[in-house]
């Protein structure tokens, strides 16, 4: 077997890199310390193609393999996680059950949206924002709850809610 990439494969690579280091690399602590999200960086993802990098040229995706994939995500991981997670997401939770599930009409109707330079595949919706859940779970604090003979059991005991 040859595990030596391609040429395309190798491009992506260090097209990808670059970018992360010019357009994430400078805002990524950032975003991490305030929490945010960037809608204009995600935009610029989508920009250069990395949504859709497995959808057919039919649907107006990229056309490429899942290891030009996996290196996209790899390449945007090495500088910020959650960017990373967003590109993953986008195409593996929002996109790929569409592409490699829906009907035809589908397909037609979201892939186009979710793929470059458009929305970027928030679970198929061509809305860039997730919609508010009435009713939804508040998050409640929690702490861990130890019997303080051993340090592996304090950091493997079970968390319980605060009440």
């Amino acid at each position: 077997m040859d595990f030596d990439l391609t040429k395309e494969q190798d491009m992506i690579r260090k097209e990808v890199r670059n970018f992360a280091q010019k357009e994430i690399a400078p805002i990524a602590g950032e975003l991490d310390e305030k929490e945010e999200f960037s809608e204009n960086l995600t935009r610029k993802m989508g920009e250069i193609g990395l949504f859709g990098m497995f959808v057919s040229e039919s649907y107006e995706g990229q056309a490429m393999d899942y290891i030009s994939y996996i290196i996209a995500v790899e390449e945007i991981a090495r500088i910020d996680g959650s960017q990373a997670a967003t590109i993953a997401a986008g195409n593996s939770l929002g996109i790929g059950p569409i592409y490699y599930f829906g009907t035809e009409a589908q397909k037609k109707k979201y892939l186009p949206s979710c793929v470059p330079e458009k929305d970027y595949g928030d679970s198929g919706s061509p809305n860039p924002r997730p919609a508010p859940m009435p009713g939804a779970a508040k998050p409640r604090p929690y702490w861990m709850e130890t019997n303080g003979s051993s340090t592996a059991r304090k950091f493997s005991s079970p968390m319980r809610p605060v009440i």
